[in-house]
């Protein structure tokens, strides 16, 4: 599985966006959505680069992407403890469907460091 870049990604927004639904979109927007592109595609690469170094099996990427993924759009939901308690279930949740703990604590890291956010939100984890 590839991931794609965030320029394709971006060109496919604007196209279903303008075309599709004949909209006309801000250059502001247009801005924040490429910079939100350019974060999930570097949150996708890091987490490839991460299972790289794992003895993980790789037909379990996917799961550990989407892990990534739901992370990313916690980010951009919630703040602060609201962001903490949620991101603690879908630890929890995943944990549960038999990943790693030790990788899945590594992912949320590295997503909540793109964000910006650091090590300081989501602290704990449940066991």
């Amino acid at each position: 599985m590839s991931i794609k870049d965030s320029n394709s990604r971006y060109q496919n927004w604007v196209s279903f966006m303008e075309l599709n639904k004949g909209l006309k979109i801000s250059h502001h927007t247009k801005m924040t959505i490429k910079q939100e592109y350019a974060k999930l595609a570097e949150i996708e690469t890091r987490t490839r680069q991460l299972l790289s170094t794992t003895a993980i099996p790789t037909f379990l990427n996917f799961y550990y992407l989407a892990f990534a993924r739901e992370i990313y759009g916690l980010t951009r939901r919630y703040q602060d403890t609201n962001l903490t308690r949620e991101i603690d279930i879908v630890l929890y949740k995943w944990q549960s469907r038999g990943l790693m703990s030790q990788v899945l604590l590594q992912i949320k890291e590295q997503v909540l460091h793109v964000c910006g956010l650091g090590s300081s939100t989501a602290q704990k984890s449940p066991s």
